[in-house]
């Protein structure tokens, strides 16, 4: 792949075995990374106390090298199998991959 598309997860951690789940299954042979990530928001509503004192949550961060035809599908796929639970994601161009 000489390019490509980032699609980044951000993941509550209660969700990590099912998204790894998930994305075995519908990433087809995409390699994907994933690792524990500190989440800073200002809205204290969703965090608990402990979270509220240490001002920050965590979560998995995930991240998957498409190829530009994928990320529609996929990204329809992930609406249907996890709507409302607080996952999210953004998607950015990658100008050059590989494998060294």
């Amino acid at each position: 792949m000489s390019g490509g598309i980032l699609m980044t997860l951000m993941v509550p951690s209660l969700l990590e075995d099912s998204m790894v789940d998930w994305l075995m299954l519908n990433a087809e042979d995409r390699l994907f990374l994933s690792g524990v990530v500190s989440v800073h928001a200002a809205g204290h509503e969703r965090l608990s106390l402990m979270e509220q004192v240490t001002g920050r949550k965590q979560h998995i961060r995930f991240e998957v090298l498409l190829e530009a035809g994928e990320v529609d599908g996929l990204i329809k796929r992930l609406q249907q199998d996890f709507l409302e639970t607080g996952i999210r994601f953004w998607i950015a161009p990658i100008d050059e991959s590989g494998a060294l």
